[in-house]
């Protein structure tokens, strides 16, 4: 690995706006965001490649970056910021997104490929996989990523839009891709089918580790070299008060850890790393918001985590 350079995020950067009972908030969100957030609050220097307008919502957006040291890389764009509006039930979230959130597309311009090709990691989080033309585009500025290459699909409903066909374009990326991340609910969403399977179908395909968040139970690891662990979930004292960005901030951990310490060789390392990651998202779902609710390292370091 390239240790601790910046770590590229390609993916949505767009405004979540939360309803919770009478009260609704807004908060700048969108996954790829989330995740270039998230890495800059644990000291790894990120930028984020996302197809923002230029609306009071895009440089709110844009304003928030700047504030977290997060750079964002040159975008021509006409569209609107995206708005993801989701409903809160005991903190979990149910979707529905702004017109503009869908159309989103992302050119990979000079500028991109350039940081693409000099990254210590190019993260690509909630992309425009259901775009045969998105995809292609996608798989060629990947070739060019020297670091480590990392996807999470992050499928949400509505959409998906042929599932087939999302699913081949996202195979297609997994191929180019050293780290793929998963939820067991992306799994039910893309596949339908058994954990275990798609394990070994994305293995198969040349994955070399697959990062499976969940939820209540945890995460787990599974390498080509048949290494696996699995850890619980962190229990902290609290509340959860939302589970938005908790993803995000336990693969931003994820990648931290990697590209300081480099990929474990062994199950007890990966038992490390994932209880760091799990820390991670433990903490985020204190606290309401994605980003915002991302933690610090030295959050992580008063749990006893180590730097």
């Amino acid at each position: 690995m390239r240790g601790m350079g910046a770590v590229v995020c390609i993916g949505d950067g767009i405004v979540d706006q939360v309803n919770s009972g009478t009260t609704s908030r807004r908060f700048p969100g969108g996954a790829a965001l989330n995740l270039a957030v998230a890495l800059r609050r644990l000291g790894v220097p990120s930028a984020l490649l996302a197809d923002m307008g230029w609306d009071a919502d895009g440089q709110w957006v844009r304003s928030f970056l700047g504030a977290e040291g997060v750079r964002v890389l040159p975008h021509p764009t006409v569209s609107f910021t995206g708005v993801a509006v989701s409903d809160r039930v005991h903190g979990e979230p149910t979707y529905s997104f702004s017109r503009f959130r869908n159309r989103r597309r992302i050119r990979f311009g000079p500028g991109a490929l350039h940081a693409i090709r000099d990254a210590a990691a190019v993260a690509v989080n909630s992309y425009a996989l259901w775009d045969d033309g998105q995809a292609e585009s996608l798989r060629e500025a990947l070739s060019g990523a020297g670091g480590l290459r990392v996807v999470d699909p992050n499928p949400r409903a509505g959409y998906l839009g042929e599932r087939d066909s999302y699913v081949r374009n996202f195979e297609g990326v997994a191929r180019l891709s050293h780290l793929v991340k998963l939820s067991t609910e992306d799994v039910q969403a893309l596949y339908g089918g058994d954990v275990d399977d798609v394990v070994r179908r994305l293995v198969t395909l040349g994955v070399n580790t697959i990062f499976l968040t969940r939820g209540v139970d945890g995460a787990s690891v599974y390498s080509a070299t048949g290494v696996s662990a699995h850890v619980e979930a962190a229990k902290l004292d609290g509340d959860v008060v939302d589970t938005m960005g908790a993803g995000d901030a336990s693969l931003a951990a994820l990648i931290a850890r990697i590209l300081s310490h480099g990929l474990p060789l062994d199950s007890p390392g990966w038992a490390d790393y994932l209880r760091y990651a799990m820390l991670a998202a433990g903490i985020t779902c204190r606290h309401l918001g994605g980003a915002t609710a991302a933690p610090m390292a030295r959050d992580l370091a008063d749990f006893g985590a180590p730097a």
